[in-house]
């Protein structure tokens, strides 16, 4: 397995890239993150990625994270030109050996800017397959190729497929401690152009894309669950996949952070999915995505 480089060439792998479907700043109505608040990511001068968790902190990548006195714009909507909110990066810290860093502004980006809230579901290995999350849709977030770099903002999907505890990945930078990074993994495969892929929105991580996030839904509303990490396949694994740092398995961690600063996370339970739901899908799409 190998963290994700910084190749700023590379973009996220998608199925078949559609602009008006899967760049964020294209603004368009077919947008597949339509009716979701994406203000809350966003990119930093240096090119690394950002995701507000309360209001003066933000998560991102051990091997990807700004530096301190980077600054970082936020766009208010989808429209490039739209309203901006820039804030400074003033502190970094790691959460114990793992791939995520949590960093702090020097002040709140404000109102017009989402904070997300975290998927309270923890899980392991061993019970991933009985999991919320086995199987479920996620949106995947990664870079794009055109406009200016806080505006290179594309969009996926992808299924949710695996599980590792304590996987250990080589990175090339470190905000403190060793270049690998530990941590729990929640992994989705690279189907594109296969039965099991999702079509055109089938989404595959690339180096430029660590640190973005990798979001459920529960409603309307993204919920945090993982920070994109690494890439790996055989012989290390069975399929080629894209794996993101599980962002549930340390909320505590998480918190102990923002303790210093008097904030806190907002913690959202991912519901199962709807029976409803489930009933009225054809057999054929209930047996697509097991293994």
């Amino acid at each position: 397995m190998c963290a994700l480089a910084t190749d700023a060439s590379a973009v996220l792998a998608l199925q078949s890239f559609d602009a008006n479907k899967h760049h964020r700043f294209a603004n368009h109505a077919s947008f597949i993150g339509s009716g979701k608040d994406w203000s809350g990511v966003a990119r930093a001068s240096n090119g690394r990625w950002v995701t507000m968790i309360s209001s003066t902190y933000f998560i991102t990548a051990n091997h990807a994270a700004p530096l301190v006195g980077n600054t970082v714009i936020f766009h208010e909507d989808n429209y490039a030109a739209g309203t901006t909110v820039t804030r400074t990066v003033t502190s970094r810290t790691r959460i114990g050996g793992t791939d995520l860093v949590v960093g702090r502004f020097d002040s709140a980006p404000g109102a017009t800017i989402a904070i997300y809230g975290i998927a309270s579901n923890t899980t392991t290995e061993a019970g991933f397959s009985s999991s919320v999350y086995s199987d479920r849709e996620a949106f995947i977030v990664g870079k794009n190729d055109t406009g200016a770099l806080t505006t290179q903002f594309r969009v996926g999907r992808n299924e949710l497929d695996r599980f590792f505890d304590g996987v250990a990945v080589a990175g090339s930078e470190t905000v403190s401690g060793s270049l690998t990074g530990i941590g729990d993994a929640i992994t989705f495969d690279d189907d594109r152009s296969s039965l099991e892929s999702l079509g055109d929105d089938e989404a595959y991580l690339q180096s430029g894309d660590s640190g973005a996030p990798m979001f459920v839904t529960s409603g309307d509303d993204l919920v945090l669950t993982g920070v994109n990490w690494f890439i790996a396949g055989p012989p290390d694994v069975p399929h080629q996949l894209s794996g993101t740092s599980f962002v549930p398995n340390y909320i505590t961690q998480i918190q102990s952070v923002l303790d210093g600063g008097g904030e806190s996370l907002t913690l959202v339970s991912v519901p199962e999915p709807s029976t409803l739901l489930l009933l009225g899908m054809s057999t054929i799409s209930l047996l697509r995505r097991r293994r």
